[in-house]
C-alpha cells in the first residue's frame, strides 16, 4: 500500500530520510522537506526502505537531472539537486556525523569543483552475453548499458566510444572489468581483466597502453602535478579528481608550513601525493604504505632526502618516538584501533586527518577527542553529483 511521507533530511549515502508510523524509512532521490507517496520494497528490524512513486510537493532546489541514465546507473545519486543544494546536502551530513559522536568544531570550509566532467578515471562493466558497455545498477549487479557519463571528463568519453565499437566487433565472453586512464597530456591506458585477441589491439590503436592479465609488461601510464609525476593504473591508489588536486594539497601543506623543525609520520601515503608537497616545508618524513607497487614507484621517482618509505601496515607500524607531527589518509575505513591507541600514546603535536568517509572520521575523532581538538575543518566537494565528498580535519594537541 502506498504512503505519504515528508523527508526530513538527506543522510550519508544519499538517501532520503522520512518517518513512518515512527519508524525510520529510507528514501532514495528525494530532498529535504519534500512530501512523497511512496512503496515500501524492503523492511529490516530497525528501518524500512522505499522508493518513490509521486513527488507530491516537489523541493524548489529539484532540477531534471542531465544525465538520462540518472536513478537507474549506481554512480550518482543526488543529481536531482542544484549544484548548491548538493554541497549544503554534504556540508550538513558532515556536520550532522560530527555533532553525533560530539565533536566540536569550526564550521567547515567548503571548496567546490566542476558539477560534470571531472573523473580522470573509470571502472567499466562489460556483459558480452548482452552487449552492455557501462556501469552497475543502484544496489545490484546488472550493467546500465552507458553511451555517455557526463562524470566522465571528454577524453574517457571518447575512449568509451571506441571500446564499445571494438567489443561489438570482438565480444570478449571472458571479459567483465575495464579499467580506464587518462593522463593531462591525454595519454590513454585502458586494463582489461581478461586475454584480448590481437585483433581486438589493433582496433584499439589509438590508446597509449593497452594491459590484460597475460600481458602485463611496459610503464603504467603516469600523470603529472607540479613537478611529479604518479601512477595511474589499478594497483595503486590516486585521487580521481584533478581540478581539486591543488587544492588538496595546499590544504595540508598549509599545516606544515609554519614546522621547518617538524618530524611527520605520514600513514597510508600510497605513491607519495601528499609526502613530495610536504617535504620541502618540514626536517623529515617517514612514509608509511602497505602497498609494495605504490612504494617501490615512490621510491623510483621521488628523491627527496628527507623522506624515508617503509612499506607496512600502518597498523603493524612502530611510529618513530621522535614524530612530532601526524598525516593520515586511511580507506573509507578508517583509522585501525593500533594506530589511534599508538596516536594518543605518542601525542604529536598536530594530528592531519583526510578522510572520505565522515562515519569513520567522526569516530576516529572521538577517539582522538580526550588529548585533542579540532582546530581547521575543509570539505572538498571531488565526487559532484554523488553522496561522497573529501574532508581534511587538522587537529592540535
Amino acid at each position: 500500500m502506498d504512503q505519504i511521507v515528508t523527508i526530513e533530511k538527506i543522510v550519508h549515502g544519499g538517501k532520503g530520510l522520512a518517518r513512518l508510523d515512527g519508524q525510520v524509512v529510507f528514501v532514495p532521490f528525494t530532498l529535504p522537506g519534500e512530501t512523497v507517496r511512496i512503496q515500501i520494497t524492503k523492511k529490516h528490524r530497525d528501518y524500512l526502505e522505499g522508493q518513490v512513486i509521486e513527488v507530491v510537493t516537489p523541493s524548489p532546489k529539484r532540477i531534471p537531472p542531465d544525465c538520462a541514465y540518472f536513478g537507474r546507473c549506481g554512480g550518482c545519486q543526488i543529481s536531482h539537486g542544484t549544484y548548491e543544494h548538493q554541497i549544503e546536502i554534504k556540508k550538513n551530513v558532515l556536520i550532522e556525523s560530527l555533532q553525533r559522536n560530539k565533536i566540536s568544531s569550526p564550521e567547515p570550509e567548503v571548496i567546490t569543483g566542476t558539477p560534470f566532467s571531472y573523473r580522470h578515471r573509470a571502472q567499466l562493466k562489460y556483459s558480452a552475453r548482452k552487449n552492455q558497455l557501462g556501469f552497475y545498477e543502484m544496489e545490484s549487479n546488472q550493467i546500465v548499458d552507458v553511451q555517455r557519463c557526463l562524470c566522465l571528463i571528454p577524453g574517457l568519453n571518447k575512449l568509451l566510444a571506441t571500446l564499445r565499437t571494438a567489443l561489438h566487433a570482438t565480444p570478449l565472453p571472458n571479459l567483465s572489468e575495464i579499467e580506464c586512464y587518462e593522463n593531462e597530456l591525454g595519454e590513454t591506458a585502458v586494463y582489461f581483466n581478461a586475454k584480448i585477441p590481437s585483433n581486438l589491439r589493433n582496433e584499439l590503436s589509438n590508446v597509449t597502453t593497452v594491459f590484460d592479465p597475460q600481458n602485463v609488461e611496459g610503464a603504467d601510464l603516469t600523470i603529472k602535478f607540479r613537478d611529479s609525476e604518479f601512477p595511474m593504473g589499478p594497483g595503486v591508489f590516486l585521487q580521481i579528481n584533478p581540478g581539486l588536486w591543488k587544492a588538496m594539497v595546499q590544504e595540508v601543506e598549509a599545516h606544515f608550513q609554519k614546522s621547518s623543525d617538524a618530524i611527520v609520520t605520514e600513514l597510508y601515503c600510497g605513491a607519495g601525493f601528499f609526502t613530495v608537497a610536504i617535504a620541502p616545508h618540514v626536517q623529515k618524513v617517514y612514509a608509511c604504505e602497505e602497498n609494495p607497487k605504490a612504494i617501490q614507484f615512490a621510491k623510483t621517482h621521488h628523491s627527496a632526502k628527507n623522506i624515508d618509505w617503509i612499506c607496512a601496515r600502518a597498523e603493524d607500524y612502530k611510529i618513530p618516538q621522535q614524530t612530532t607531527h601526524i598525516l593520515v589518509d586511511p580507506p573509507r575505513a578508517g583509522l585501525h584501533k593500533k594506530v589511534t591507541d599508538q596516536l594518543l600514546k605518542l601525542k604529536p603535536r598536530s594530528i592531519s586527518y583526510v578522510s572520505c568517509d565522515p562515519a569513520s572520521l567522526s569516530r576516529d575523532l572521538k577517539q582522538l577527542s580526550k588529548d585533542y581538538r579540532v582546530q581547521r575543518l575543509v570539505l572538498l566537494d571531488l565526487f559532484s553529483q554523488t553522496y561522497h565528498f573529501e574532508t581534511i580535519a587538522q587537529l592540535v594537541r
